[in-house]
């Protein structure tokens, strides 16, 4: 049954293809112009297009390991102060001042942290001096400047866990856009054959439409033939059968028309027509074309695929090292002063503090570590047995087309001979 509907299928068309009607030019919507519309307007095509622009929002996001953070702090202590009564200065009230100003930066290069900045503490104690008694006030100041250097040896050594964000977001980036041409294509091979398929059945309604009054005629004819002796019974009832036989073909295409239609003039208006011309054109195009298989690695497929594998393949890089322990290397200097005189603290930082240390951390058995480094080797995985099932459904799906492809064409050299001699 389905061979039979293929090749009358084939048959309408070429009766369509060679019958050819007249049409209103100013209400023909051009092939090239369809297709215009169909990809401003269609909402696939629009979501696309957003999928891309999100990806290209998340790497600029990933793009926050390379920020330097401002950090300032400041803070204004009042305190009283309690005490015994027998020592020679016999404090009231405490006044603390401090202020810290400074960045921090990942160099995500090496995976460096660094911080520096300056740091002012000053205090004021208020009391009274016993002997001899007066008021008196005891100042300090103490300015700094530190830096600290903090550097990974193991884990997340030359910045690989920093790194991994903005470069993951690239991978993630040049995949979606990839997937944007894929699915774009996908859904244009749709509306482009919907285009040729709304040429087909208004051909075909019309040509059926022409059937049936033809066949009305005939009724007619042999009715009277009948009347006169001069046609059988069983003639007029072949006249009658072939008459329903259009009438029915007409209303199930006029149904899956209508349908058509509707689908349609979601994007286009109810005036437009298709360019009848364009279907030959391009049919006589297509026949004659010389098709070739396109190795699968050249495909698009292939490509998104491809592209993920490296993704993960990276990843499992990045997840490895997140195995190590972490131990860290940690430099740090300051410049400072102390002084009783606020202008003199300030004037000069003489002196040099500075330590280095080492800091280790590792989490015994490390179960999630080493378990996302497996389910993403299990995900690699998934993805190269992916690859290798997309592989062999493109080359069994592709060359049966091409084995099909050949005999479609002798058989359409056969009913373009049939469809001239029918007219």
């Amino acid at each position: 049954m389905k061979n039979k509907n293929i090749t009358a299928y084939i048959v309408l068309f070429m009766v369509v293809s060679v019958h050819g009607f007249a049409q209103n030019n100013d209400a023909i919507l051009s092939y090239d112009d369809y297709v215009s519309i169909m990809i401003k307007q269609l909402p696939q095509i629009k979501n696309n297009i957003i999928q891309v622009k999100k990806a290209q929002v998340n790497v600029e996001k990933a793009k926050s390991v390379d920020d330097t953070t401002l950090i300032a702090q400041g803070q204004y202590t009042h305190q009283k102060q309690y005490t015994t009564g027998k020592n020679l200065f016999e404090p009231d009230y405490s006044e603390t001042y401090y202020g810290y100003a400074g960045i921090e930066r990942i160099i995500a290069p090496t995976g460096t942290r660094l911080s520096a900045g300056f740091e002012y503490d000053a205090s004021s104690v208020k009391g009274n001096r016993t002997i001899p008694a007066q008021a008196m006030s005891i100042d300090e100041y103490q300015p700094s400047i530190k830096a600290t250097i903090t550097q990974p040896l193991l884990k997340n050594v030359f910045g690989i866990a920093d790194r991994y964000g903005k470069n993951n977001a690239e991978y993630t980036l040049q995949i979606q856009k990839l997937q944007q041409r894929e699915d774009d294509d996908s859904v244009m091979n749709y509306y482009k054959k919907l285009y040729f398929t709304w040429i087909f059945y208004k051909q075909a309604i019309d040509i059926l439409a022409e059937s049936i009054a033809n066949a009305k005629n005939l009724v007619v004819t042999v009715e009277r033939k009948a009347k006169a002796g001069l046609a059988e019974n069983d003639d007029l009832q072949r006249a009658y059968s072939s008459l329903y036989s259009y009438q029915a073909d007409y209303q199930q295409y006029q149904i899956t028309y209508k349908a058509l239609l509707d689908e349609l003039w979601l994007y286009i208006t109810k005036e437009a027509i298709p360019d009848s011309a364009y279907l030959q054109n391009y049919f006589n195009e297509i026949v004659i074309m010389d098709i070739q298989e396109i190795p699968f690695e050249k495909t698009r497929a292939y490509a998104i695929v491809a592209k993920s594998i490296d993704s993960m393949h990276y990843t499992i890089d990045v997840a490895n090292n997140d195995t190590l322990p972490q131990m860290d290397v940690i430099l740090s200097a300051s410049r400072k002063n102390y002084s009783q005189n606020q202008s003199d603290a300030l004037s000069k930082l003489p002196d040099t503090d500075y330590s280095i240390g080492l800091q280790f951390s590792y989490p015994l058995g490390n179960h999630t570590s080493q378990s996302q480094l497996q389910e993403y080797e299990l995900s690699l995985k998934e993805l190269e047995h992916n690859l290798n099932i997309s592989k062999n459904d493109y080359y069994k799906n592709i060359r049966t087309i091409l084995q099909s492809l050949k005999g479609y064409k002798d058989l359409i050299e056969i009913i373009q001979k049939i469809a001239i001699y029918t007219i």
